[in-house]
């Protein structure tokens, strides 16, 4: 089920635990990094793509939608091999693997000493953390695929049940974390849908618990009881999705639009349409700001509060499709980070969108990202885990210039961008323009020819144009962005004489005072003769 609403994406962290247990306050525990799926995190993050460790973890891993969780120097990641495993933070060596009865698609929670996840073969288990041995598993009709939600000594996940007469029903249930009793269940839609999509991950933030189902409706219900508050028709269309809860808003993908929604009552704060994309995963929210990646190749940043655009990347279109963006973590340290189905792995400035590394890995990446200590850690459909950390990088920093032939032009006119790299090496050069500080979008990929390279572009039209170079890095040098060239525009270029081209100014007056004189003496004359 490649791509789906609910657990295939997006990366994400945060700071503060909310689960409980002895869990570092640097850790990222579930998917997007906490219950209310903020994506964001005041751990550093690496600006290189130096790579601290990689590895396969069997020789049928494929990790499609596994988000990996980190907690107490351990990273746990799912895979279609039906395993879950536990690998050394710091080296990616395996340190337990558990079996399930089909694959493991589900991003796992770790909580309370437990990690807690679904299998395919319908079951939400809970294994000890350090040694996977099984606590409780908890058996349900369908797939339990996507992500589970642990706060307050509950577990919150999406899960299908079946009657007497076959039908379907996809429920959000609700468990004991300690012991995997029922507690209760909600029931959203029954039929095609149900089977096909049932209910994203949920989103559990100050006593409630927020979801979508396969019908595309949207809930808001009492995280205790399981009583509805509020819910939204058809919110998200068909396939379920997974909100992000921060500041009192709900941020909830809705095809084509982000929406933001008061979170006690509902009621509709903006939206923000993206040109022509489906948003494919829940938001990350930072600072401000909100981020999100859409299959129209744009990965986007608004205002939180009130929906303003601030800028938009986008990356060369995908060979094998749609291009896919997922949502991004963002770091401490003012970077975000997503994935994408071009196999890359991509690290923007947080506030500009200017690309400051990336990195191919050697498939699909559709499972969000983990940062936690200063790690990026990120699963691939090429079956390997990859662990990306500043620390330790054998890499040289390079020096990256850019400059522009003229700072003024007129529209239709062309401005040379030039500049050099140091110390040698080879590789290609992003160049990206934002106009009128309307963000950052890739303008040309130039390969550099000795330590050098030069693109020509032409002025659209008034404004003002900053220019920026990239370099995404090897295993030469690390990754760097240059600083800004800007480029002015107006309707029409001005002209300033000069006397290069013609008499100086101060002759051209002095001439046309004499010739006045002249006229008036002429005038005086004629007026004595008569």
């Amino acid at each position: 089920m490649r791509y789906k609403f609910a657990a295939t994406l997006l990366l994400c962290i945060f700071a503060v635990s909310t689960f409980g247990g002895a869990v570092a306050a640097t850790d990222w525990t579930t998917y997007h990094g906490n219950a209310a799926r903020t994506g964001y995190t005041t751990d550093n993050g690496p600006t290189t793509n130096h790579v601290l460790w990689s590895r396969s973890l069997s020789a049928y891993s494929k990790i499609e939608d596994s988000s990996p969780a980190v907690a107490n120097g351990y990273v746990y990641v799912g895979t279609e091999d039906l395993n879950l495993y536990c690998l050394n933070a710091q080296t990616g060596a395996t340190v337990w693997n558990f079996t399930t009865g089909s694959d493991v698609q589900s991003s796992p929670t770790v909580a309370y000493g437990n990690v807690y996840f679904g299998s395919v073969d319908g079951n939400l288990y809970c294994l000890n953390a350090q040694n996977g041995t099984q606590v409780w598993n908890f058996s349900t009709f369908g797939e339990v695929d996507d992500a589970p939600a642990v706060a307050n000594g509950y577990v919150y996940f999406g899960d299908l049940w079946q009657d007497a007469f076959g039908t379907q029903y996809a429920n959000l249930t609700c468990v004991n974390a300690t012991t995997g009793a029922y507690v209760w269940s909600f029931t959203t839609n029954s039929g095609e849908f149900a089977t096909s999509y049932g209910v994203g991950s949920p989103t559990v933030v100050n006593g409630y618990v927020y979801f979508a189902d396969g019908y595309g409706d949207f809930f808001c219900l009492n995280a205790s009881n399981g009583t509805e508050i509020w819910n939204i028709a058809g919110a998200f269309g068909t396939g379920s999705g997974t909100p992000t809860v921060s500041n009192g808003y709900v941020y909830a993908p809705i095809y084509t639009t982000l929406n933001c929604f008061n979170a006690t009552t509902g009621t509709s704060i903006w939206n923000y349409t993206t040109t022509g994309g489906t948003i494919l995963a829940c938001p990350a929210v930072a600072n401000g700001n909100v981020y999100f990646g859409s299959t129209d190749g744009y990965f986007y940043c608004l205002n939180a509060q009130t929906g303003a655009f601030v800028w938009k990347y986008i990356y060369t279109t995908s060979q094998y499709g749609n291009p896919y963006v997922f949502t991004g973590v963002v770091s401490g340290n003012g970077y975000v980070y997503f994935v994408s189905n071009d196999f890359n792995v991509y690290c923007l400035n947080a506030q500009t969108g200017a690309l400051v590394w990336r990195y191919a890995t050697g498939s699909f990446i559709s499972a969000s990202p983990a940062l936690a200590n200063g790690i990026l850690y990120v699963g691939s459909e090429d079956g390997k885990m990859y662990a990306f950390e500043d620390t330790g990088s054998t890499t040289q920093t390079p020096t990256l210039t850019l400059q522009s032939s003229t700072t003024s032009l007129s529209p239709g006119q062309t401005v040379t961008l030039s500049g050099t790299i140091s110390p040698s090496t080879s590789g290609n050069v992003v160049i990206s323009v934002s106009i009128n500080n309307t963000g950052y979008q890739q303008i040309a990929n130039v390969s550099l020819s000795n330590n050098a390279y030069s693109y020509q572009y032409t002025i659209q039209g008034p404004g003002s144009y900053q220019f920026q170079a990239s370099f995404a890095g090897n295993g030469q040098v690390s990754a760097l962005q240059s600083s800004t060239a800007t480029v002015s525009s107006s309707s029409s270029s001005s002209t300033t004489p000069s006397s290069s081209s013609g008499f100086p100014l101060w002759i051209i007056a002095v001439i046309v005072v004499v010739i006045i004189i002249i006229i008036v003496l002429l005038l005086l004359l004629m007026r004595r003769r008569k």
